[in-house]
């Protein structure tokens, strides 16, 4: 499963949000990490694949779960938000992946976090699956977390 929305250039440069099962390749994890707080650079590397292999029906996670992939205009990965569906009290929300604070949080470069985020919501938006977003339990710190919502 795979789709791209464009955001048009406007004062800033375009971005590109992918959605994929596959996640983000280590260089683009680094790009990614090299651009955020330091405090939260340990949510943009490969410990959601371990996690995502060990996802628990009883505990409402479904597989698969996917990658929200930003690049920007030159091709850089920006962001890389982990989201898989999670059913509870039989609602299904699409949840940010990952266990518990700190191990979930927004992985998105500190500059682009008005463009990512903004690109981000109207993809969810337009493809939603569920009856909401479920983000908590998340640092309240999360540079990210207040323009996404």
């Amino acid at each position: 499963m795979s789709s791209t929305i464009t955001k048009p250039p406007q004062k800033k440069a375009a971005v590109v949000v992918t959605v994929s099962e596959s996640p983000p390749s280590p260089s683009e994890w680094d790009q990614i990490r090299t651009a955020m707080k330091p405090e939260f650079q340990f949510l943009a590397c490969n410990w959601v694949e371990p996690w995502g292999e060990h996802l628990r029906a009883e505990e409402g996670w479904e597989k698969p779960f996917n990658y929200f992939i930003v690049h920007d205009q030159d091709g850089h990965a920006v962001a890389a938000v982990p989201f898989a569906q999670q059913t509870k009290a039989k609602v299904r929300f699409r949840s940010l992946a990952g266990l518990y604070v700190p191990l979930r949080g927004l992985p998105i470069s500190q500059p682009a976090i008005a463009a990512a985020v903004e690109c981000l919501a109207r993809h969810l938006t337009e493809n939603h699956h569920g009856a909401g977003l479920r983000l908590a339990p998340i640092p309240t710190n999360d540079p990210a977390l207040g323009p996404l919502i």
